[in-house]
C-alpha cells in the first residue's frame, strides 16, 4: 500500500492510503483503447507545427512494463519515493 501524507503548515495532517489494487485498476484504464486513441490524438495534435508526428510506445508494451514495475514495489515497503518540505513546515511524503 502506497501512503500520501500530507501537513499543512498549520499542524494539520492527513494521510490517503493508495492500495495495489487501484494501481493495477489504473493500469487496465491507461491502457484501454479508448484512452489510447486520446494520447494519440493529443500528442499528435501537440506536434502539429512540427514536420514529424510522435507516436507513444504501443500499449502492449507499456502494460507489462506498469505490472512489473507495481510489482517490484511491493519488495520495497516502507521507502520512502518523494519527501518534500517547504519553509512554512509544509510537507508532502509519498511512502510504499
Amino acid at each position: 500500500m502506497i501512503k500520501v501524507t500530507i501537513r499543512t503548515s498549520k499542524n494539520r495532517g492527513f494521510t490517503i492510503p493508495v492500495p495495489y489494487f487501484v494501481l493495477h485498476l489504473g493500469t487496465n484504464i491507461i491502457c484501454t483503447n479508448m484512452v489510447w486513441k486520446r494520447i494519440i490524438r493529443r500528442t499528435n495534435n501537440s506536434y502539429d507545427n512540427h514536420s514529424t508526428t510522435l507516436t507513444p510506445i504501443h500499449k502492449q508494451l507499456i502494460k507489462p512494463l506498469l505490472k512489473q514495475v507495481i510489482k517490484e514495489a511491493q519488495n520495497y515497503r516502507g521507502e520512502t519515493i518523494v519527501e518534500l518540505r517547504q519553509s512554512g513546515k509544509e510537507e508532502i511524503t509519498i511512502r510504499l
